[in-house]
């Protein structure tokens, strides 16, 4: 098919190629008024010739290169949504695990204060300071195991958070400039085109 795409186009630029050199034939017989129209008119020919061609074989390239930069962007978005995904599914494991954290830290509570009432049946006195010792000591530590799970999880969460928007920004950064090179050139082409 593209064999016969080109025999077409070589067909077409030979029968115009006999159509410009018979018309200087033609103006000598009609005279050196009809030789000026005709110069006119193979010049006209030639700039839409050279320029159709020219114009053609760019925008094929062109047609080629815009096709890539736009799988790369969709590429980028595809991968920047997935990475989203992961985000998004980190953040709700961490926090089922810090739900779990809670219900641990009850269940922790609750066995610290059947201990107490075991050891307030056996010996009263002792047993009332030594809960409320035990009581404290397990408020603090779970607290404090609270705080440490939540900012362990909240570091974690913040850092790949932060990794992967670092690779985002530096890869849209790219291509950002890319673009505004690609747009830059292509007004200078068309100021050369229209000044000339």
């Amino acid at each position: 098919m593209h064999a016969r795409r080109q025999l077409r186009l070589a067909n077409r630029a030979l029968a115009l190629a006999s159509l410009l050199l018979l018309a200087p034939l033609a103006a000598a017989a009609q005279g050196i008024q009809a030789l000026a129209t005709t110069e006119s008119v193979f010049r006209w020919l030639n700039f839409v010739l050279i320029f159709g061609v020219g114009g053609w074989w760019a925008w094929r390239k062109l047609k080629v290169a815009f096709r890539r930069r736009a799988e790369k962007i969709a590429a980028t978005i595809a991968e920047a949504e997935a990475a989203c995904r992961q985000a998004l599914e980190r953040l709700q494991a961490a926090e089922a695990k810090l739900a779990g954290v809670d219900r641990e830290a009850q269940e922790m509570r609750d066995r610290a204060r059947l201990d107490s009432a075991a050891e307030a049946e056996r010996i009263a006195a002792l047993a009332r300071e030594e809960a409320a010792r035990v009581e404290r000591a397990a408020d603090a530590e779970i607290d404090a195991a609270e705080r440490a799970a939540v900012n362990r999880l909240r570091d974690m969460a913040i850092s790949k958070t932060l990794d992967r928007a670092r690779a985002l920004v530096s890869e849209r950064l790219t291509t950002a400039v890319d673009a505004r090179l690609f747009s830059r050139f292509i007004e200078q082409l068309a100021r050369t085109g229209s000044g000339s």
